[in-house]
């Protein structure tokens, strides 16, 4: 099953886990439930959420193990940047993310990772953008997570995330 398949048929989540008794390690527990894109020549927003998660048992403890999980690579990937300006010349198209953070959208998974109703974009609780530059990586300014729990404003989208991001059909190169 390839890794953009895995998104739609969505496996093992990590938001169901907390029903199941699994824990996570505490370098992976800070991830959006969900996370919509729109704009930028999209015809529809696209959510994403989390799969092919599986677990790990650490000196006794089951674990999610989340290396394959797509949701979790885009955002343990970002890595630290200079900012850019929305009116930035070198931005050639934006997408608008609405990132749907803690407990209670945590809530809203279902057993696939799917949310168990309909979401609207504007219903997030954190709201970034990612600005597709004329040369070099994508910048996404302000995601409600970053690697390591730093506090950036800006993160150059990793390769890594860019392939999953236009499997889910984003312009993002």
């Amino acid at each position: 099953m390839s890794l953009i398949r895995g998104i739609a048929a969505g496996a093992v989540l990590v938001v169901t886990l907390g029903s199941t008794g699994l824990t996570t390690p505490s370098d992976a527990r800070a991830f959006p439930a969900f996370t919509m894109f729109r704009g930028a020549g999209l015809e529809k927003p696209v959510l994403m959420y989390h799969a092919n998660v599986t677990t790990d048992t650490i000196k006794g403890v089951v674990v999610a193990n989340l290396k394959n999980d797509p949701l979790a690579l885009i955002y343990t990937t970002l890595v630290a940047t200079s900012p850019v300006a929305p009116d930035d010349p070198r931005i050639v198209a934006t997408f608008e993310v609405a990132e749907f953070f803690g407990p209670p959208w945590s809530a809203l998974a279902g057993p696939d990772g799917r949310p168990t109703r309909a979401l609207q974009f504007e219903e997030a609780n954190h709201f970034s953008k990612i600005h597709v530059m004329r040369d070099g990586p994508p910048i996404w300014m302000n995601p409600v997570v970053a690697p390591g729990g730093g506090d950036f404003s800006a993160l150059r989208v990793s390769d890594t995330a860019q392939v999953v991001l236009a499997g889910l059909g984003l312009k993002i190169r």
